[in-house]
């Protein structure tokens, strides 16, 4: 499942993406199905909580038990084939090893969780706009659920042809702001149940 806004991407990173996820998928021999879920809006800053959740809905109502939410802009190599076909009953964080992000800041470059672990973190936030601040919170929300997120040992991803810039002006305030700080009043509210 993946957001895409086209002030945030281009055309060219998401075909890339399609192309390789497609032949990369294919490998695991499992049923699978890409989601893109384009923003209607796109005067309005990237959501992609909301993208995820609608993407989430959809795949869930299609059959499918495992989700996975992915950056556009990685690549998974081949040595991660073996998580990507794992089911399991915590989340994985797949992109953790991944050194083009820094995990103190940025945390969920690509997660895969079942459907139980997700309806159980309420899914992504509604409510938080832009690039940042969304992955913080589903941190919040994995260790208030008290879910274990498992990281795999060792794996690669390769970047697809763009590396994000975070603005860690803007992610600090989004840190600090009082969507973050509401997080225990709100969390159980706003996401797939709202």
């Amino acid at each position: 499942i993946i957001g895409f806004h086209k002030d945030y991407f281009t055309k060219a990173v998401l075909e890339r993406f399609i192309k390789y996820m497609t032949k990369f998928m294919n490998k695991t021999t499992l049923e699978f199905k890409i989601f893109i879920l384009y923003q209607f809006d796109e005067t309005l800053p990237l959501n992609l909580g909301y993208l995820y959740n609608c993407g989430f809905e959809i795949a869930e109502n299609e059959g499918f038990t495992k989700f996975i939410f992915h950056d556009i802009n990685l690549l998974p190599a081949d040595n991660l084939l073996s998580y990507y076909k794992r089911d399991s009953k915590h989340p994985i964080h797949l992109g953790y090893n991944w050194s083009g992000y820094i995990y103190e800041i940025y945390h969920l470059g690509s997660i895969m969780f079942n459907k139980h672990n997700y309806e159980e973190i309420n899914g992504y936030p509604n409510n938080i706009e832009g690039w940042a601040g969304w992955d913080h919170e589903v941190i919040l929300r994995l260790k208030d659920a008290q879910l274990i997120i498992k990281i795999p040992s060792s794996g690669d991803f390769i970047s697809n042809g763009e590396k994000t810039q975070i603005n860690m002006k803007k992610w600090r305030q989004i840190k600090k702001s009082n969507i973050i700080n509401k997080h225990s009043e709100e969390w159980k509210q706003n996401g797939l149940k709202n």
